[in-house]
């Protein structure tokens, strides 16, 4: 996913692209083996990226996506010769790679993130300005996890916000207005914000443990960063 997101920054994609091709990533490598994922691992990523790139309308040439996976994946400075032979072969790997996990992912292209719910939960709650950057962080780390395959966009985003207002100490996501907005049941905010929290590497510290405590610290994300 690391890869991905630094191929993204430099390929110069949106967050949306960036979040497709992860999802990509994801979504081929629970229908098929570690071992086929680690073999083919640098034809996957590009094809994955090039996928997302076509579905997101942010087109990139193969070119551009091959050598800037090959440099990114292999620590390089200096991009492959685009008349070497190989060059043409990364290409033609890269093609085959996204044949197949076209196939594999059942052409499900269009894909929905967590970024447009997050931004209209804010706004309809008025959340300030921190709290709307730590859950735009929260949900760009989503990406490390594979949430995106088992819950919907709108639940992720519900949980970046409770997790964001935990984080900076807010005590609005209590009110009835909050869990009217948010519109998730607690043990689902729960379990999405156990495994989010799990990236700061903090015990994530539940409204009301068994024995009546929350369980410890959260890190800033934005500190994180």
């Amino acid at each position: 996913v690391s890869v991905l997101l630094k191929v993204a920054a430099v390929l110069e994609v949106d967050e949306r692209t960036a979040a497709s091709a992860v999802y990509f990533l994801h979504k081929f490598s629970r229908e098929v083996s570690a071992e086929l994922v680690e073999d083919i691992i640098e034809p996957l990523l590009g094809a994955c990226m090039l996928l997302a790139c076509k579905s997101e309308d942010t087109p990139r040439k193969l070119s551009d996506v091959t050598t800037v996976t090959h440099m990114v994946l292999c620590d390089e400075v200096v991009p492959v010769e685009l008349a070497s032979a190989h060059y043409n072969r990364l290409k033609e790997l890269c093609v085959e790679a996204e044949r197949a996990l076209v196939s594999t992912i059942g052409f499900q292209l269009d894909v929905s993130h967590p970024y447009h719910f997050l931004l209209n939960f804010l706004r309809t709650l008025r959340g300030s300005d921190r709290l709307a950057r730590i859950a735009w962080s929260i949900v760009n780390d989503s990406l490390f996890t594979t949430l995106c395959l088992r819950y919907p966009p709108y639940q992720i985003a519900a949980a970046c916000i409770h997790l964001a207002a935990r984080m900076d100490g807010a005590e609005q996501q209590h009110t009835g207005q909050w869990n009217a907005v948010l519109d998730t049941p607690d043990k689902v905010l729960e379990a999405i914000c156990h495994e989010l929290a799990s990236l700061y590497l903090v015990a994530y510290p539940p409204s009301e443990g068994e024995d009546g405590h929350a369980g410890g610290d959260l890190y800033d994300p934005l500190e994180v960063e």
